[in-house]
């Protein structure tokens, strides 16, 4: 059987330094403040 890639994808490095206390990560759905955006909303 043939091995085919279904995708390639590049991903930048990141990094992450503000992290959200457990309680207000729960409910903001991510630990990450830099992830956390209103709906629609694009950081530039």
């Amino acid at each position: 059987m043939n091995r085919l890639e279904l995708a390639i994808s590049s991903i930048k490095c990141q990094r992450f330094d503000k992290i959200y206390p457990i309680m207000k990560a729960f409910h903001r759905g991510t630990i990450f403040e830099e992830l956390d955006l209103p709906w629609g909303e694009i950081r530039r």
